[in-house]
């Protein structure tokens, strides 16, 4: 008959060093991801066929985006980084209004 395992004889849990501990990602502000959903939806309704975000190895983020030009087979690339997703949203945001603008005069 096998023997029963006790409280005593478990052996102690075992805990993994995070990511951020083991030197292999950056730690992130306020601990949450932040919602691109909002952001994407905003620049699929503006028909942008490419939306790409690039999360830095030293921190921050980068957004790609291309909208389609006046011309046929052009694009305008809307380009921004910062130390912050939530910034790079806002900045890509106001570059895509200002585009708007532009595109009705």
């Amino acid at each position: 008959m096998p023997e029963r395992t006790t409280k005593e004889t478990r052996p102690a849990p075992l805990t993994l060093p995070s990511p951020e501990e083991l030197g292999i990602a950056s730690p992130k502000a306020g601990g949450d991801s932040f919602d691109w959903s909002p952001v994407q939806r905003r620049f699929r309704d503006a028909g942008a066929s490419c939306f790409h975000v690039e999360f830095m190895p030293e921190g921050g983020c980068k957004l790609i985006c291309l909208l389609p030009a006046e011309q046929p087979d052009r694009n305008h690339r809307i380009d921004v980084q910062s130390s912050s997703e939530e910034e790079a949203a806002r900045l890509a945001l106001a570059k895509l209004d200002d585009w708007h603008v532009a595109k009705k005069k």
